[in-house]
């Protein structure tokens, strides 16, 4: 009998929390797409975005336009505080001040933009600053030339990212779930409310993003390294770390050394920054990418004409990809330390390259923005201190720039009275100005792209023709300059060109969105373990749009660094490729470096043969110093510090709600009924005999005796 009762109770549980289950998914709405700001921190203050631990929840207003705030900040019926839901082009306008002004009224913010649309809705937008990592470039305590007094790089900057808005806000570019929270919740129930009971339920917006990091990285480290059984999770934050990409052509092992000034070093960067870390575009800096990738294969194609001309000059190409530029030269500044202590490159490499130090370097070029050159006009750029200072830096920067500009005329001399622009330049400047060093642009004062460290940096901005016309012009300008120098300042024959079709095919590849759909990135996926295949599969399938974001750790690598890496790989490598090629053929006990792929360019549709290949690329650590440096103080580091915040589960969802007072008429019908209950429940406990007439008859309990005797006789 009390199996039975027993199995009736979970029976019945089982039901009211299935029905409970339902209930709640007839409640809320939630929504599957959203961004979320999560927050970051330095030494000295967190930025970024962050939710109680049960969410921010607020009566949602759709601002069309800017007027539309004034709605917010006046809070006529008492609402607040409020979602408020915004187009790209209203949301670039909430800066600091109207930010401040908003706080106490203010749940959170959702920003929606359509993907396909026209991105002439928002004239410009960018989430960095107006002078991009100004605090730890060259110029940080220059008079002259700090904080952009000679030039304002990023007109369009607002610095979103680097506010604290202390509030989630989110991104929505789904178009089913736009309409959702625009016309069904604010144009059907919120538009027009007058204060009147009448006007209810609203819908409201509750948005969850809670961050375990406060304060400042200082604490947030500490808090890490407090001992577990003492905290609710392992982690409260991490550093952001990578990888940096680097080959040396030729190879110099690590028995003889480098010269002195014997090494040209190719640079662009592949990050950048955005208000959401899971929806990062970055096409500025996917363009120089794109060049350095196909001046790459270029290289790989000419090794032994290098190899020749290294040989009368002793003097050596280093092509490099930075990561983590846009947080104060992260990938830059880590190699610069690196080289300083004679340790670049790591022990980690499987190829056991000679070291290289900043004496080592004898010209530093770099391509920045040129995604923007529609007209195929450039722009050169120089530190005018090292220019003027330094008569040697002088006349290397002065026959490059002569050579240069012979090849590629459109390109415009530099202004002695500029300072440099944000670049990774800075970083070896900083610690040795006389390295000659130019950086390419397709800007002189001001930056051409309209949305440069934002999530509206999307490729759909590259126009094919014009940019792949410019790609190809700098790529053979610069691998001239580099085959001249090479050969110690003497023109080269037979300097190899660009291949144009390998220019249109990686524009082709890093141009799809949102989804990574290109034939030699699902070869480079097929060449993968099985391990690895599932967890870039699942990379790719919920983190697409994560791109060139530089993460908390190199489990989560960006995929714009892992596909550029097996690119790179590929182009430079030694490949042996053949029908009959397995994985098992090519492993080598003795050479790390040589492992299995397929032959990435065969044609699309056909049969890709397989391939042996043995690779000259190496990995370096994009891994702020500040952290690695024993007994280091991050509060005065003249180093990056930036880390991410360990966060929880994000959420958003919709849900309707009454007016305060039909609130509280349903609070108290419900303790109402609870109290009828109580005293019904109670009444019954009462008179349970006179209920339920429990007493045994003469005829029971003369058996229950009998029953007794019996069993004591036997």
């Amino acid at each position: 009998m009390v199996n039975k009762v027993a199995l009736w109770i979970l029976l019945a549980i089982i039901g009211n929390l299935s029905c409970a289950s339902r209930i709640r998914d007839k409640i809320y709405i939630n929504f599957e797409d959203g961004y979320p700001c999560t927050r970051l921190l330095n030494s000295t203050h967190q930025v970024g975005c962050h939710s109680s631990k049960g969410g921010n929840v607020g009566i949602v207003f759709w601002a069309r336009t800017h007027e539309d705030f004034t709605v917010v900040l006046n809070d006529t019926f008492n609402l607040a505080p409020y979602v408020i839901v915004a187009h790209a082009r209203v949301f670039k306008d909430i800066n600091s001040n109207l930010l401040e002004k908003l706080r106490h009224k203010l749940a959170g913010v959702i920003i929606y933009f359509e993907e396909s649309g026209d991105s002439a809705e928002v004239p410009s937008y960018s989430e960095d600053d107006k002078c991009p990592s100004s605090t730890h470039d060259l110029y940080a305590k220059d008079s002259t030339y700090g904080q952009c007094h000679m030039a304002e790089w990023n007109k369009p900057g607002g610095g979103s990212r680097f506010l604290d808005w202390n509030v989630p806000v989110y991104l929505l570019v789904n178009q089913t779930e736009i309409q959702l929270i625009t016309q069904e919740c604010f144009v059907r129930h919120n538009e027009g409310y007058d204060g009147a009971d009448k006007g209810y339920p609203l819908c409201a917006a509750e948005l969850v993003t809670f961050n375990h990091a406060a304060g400042d990285a200082v604490r947030c480290l500490r808090r890490n390294e407090i001992p577990k059984f003492l905290t609710v999770g392992n982690l409260f934050c991490l550093p952001l770390e990578d990888y940096n990409v680097f080959f040396i052509l030729p190879f110099r092992g690590r028995e003889s050394e480098f010269q002195e000034r014997s090494i040209f070093l190719l640079a662009a960067r592949m990050d950048s920054l955005s208000l959401f870390n899971e929806y990062s575009p970055g096409t500025t800096s996917i363009g120089s990418v794109i060049v350095w990738l196909a001046i790459a294969e270029a290289l790989g194609r000419s090794t032994t004409l290098i190899n020749e001309l290294s040989n009368k000059t002793n003097r050596h190409l280093m092509p490099v990809l930075f990561h983590g530029e846009a947080f104060d030269y992260i990938g830059s500044s880590r190699m610069v330390w690196d080289m300083q202590r004679n340790a670049f490159p790591s022990g980690d490499n499987d190829l056991n390259s000679s070291y290289v130090n900043l004496s080592h370097v004898g010209f530093f070029f770099e391509l920045s923005h040129i995604t923007s050159a529609d007209s195929g006009q450039l722009y050169l750029h120089v530190d005018p201190s090292s220019y003027k200072n330094y008569s040697k830096t002088k006349d290397e920067i002065d026959q490059f720039r002569a050579l240069l500009l012979s090849t590629f005329p459109s390109i415009s001399d530099f202004k002695s009275d500029l300072p440099l622009p944000p670049s990774s330049l800075h970083s070896f400047l900083k610690v040795d100005r006389t390295i000659p060093g130019t950086v390419i642009s397709d800007y002189q004062e001001t930056f051409s792209s309209r949305f440069y460290n934002s999530f509206l940096d999307l490729p759909f901005s590259i126009r094919n023709p014009e940019f792949k016309e410019t790609a190809v012009k700098l790529g053979n300008a610069t691998l001239n300059v580099m085959f001249n120098w090479l050969n110690n300042g003497s023109s080269v024959e037979d300097v190899p060109t660009v291949d144009e079709e390998i220019v249109a095919l990686l524009i082709g590849c890093f141009k799809t969105w949102p989804e990574w759909n290109c034939t030699i990135f699902e070869r480079i996926m097929e060449t993968l373990t099985d391990e690895e295949k599932a967890f870039f599969e699942k990379r790719l399938k919920e983190h697409s749009r994560e791109r060139t974001y530089i993460h908390l750790r190199r489990s989560r690598p960006s995929m714009i660094r892992v596909f550029a890496s097996y690119l790179a790989e590929y182009f430079v490598g030694t490949k042996n490729c053949s029908n009959e090629t397995t994985s098992e053929s090519c492993e080598n006990p003795k050479d790390a470096s040589c492992s299995y792929t397929t032959d990435l360019l065969a044609p699309s549709g056909q049969y890709a043969p397989g391939c042996c290949l043995c690779t000259l690329v190496m990995y370096s650590p994009a891994k702020s110093p500040a952290f690695d440096i024993e007994g280091h103080d991050i509060v005065t580091s003249n180093y990056s510090t930036w880390v991410e915040s360990v966060f929880s589960i994000t959420t958003m969802r919709l849900f309707l709600v009454t007016s305060s007072e039909c609130q509280l008429a349903i609070l108290l019908s419900g303790i109402a009924v609870f109290l009828f209950w109580l005293v019904i429940v109670w009444l019954i406990v009462k008179h349970l005999n006179t209920l339920f007439d429990t007493t045994p008859t003469t005829e029971e309990r003369r058996a229950r005796i009998n029953y007794a005797v019996a069993a004591v006789e036997s």
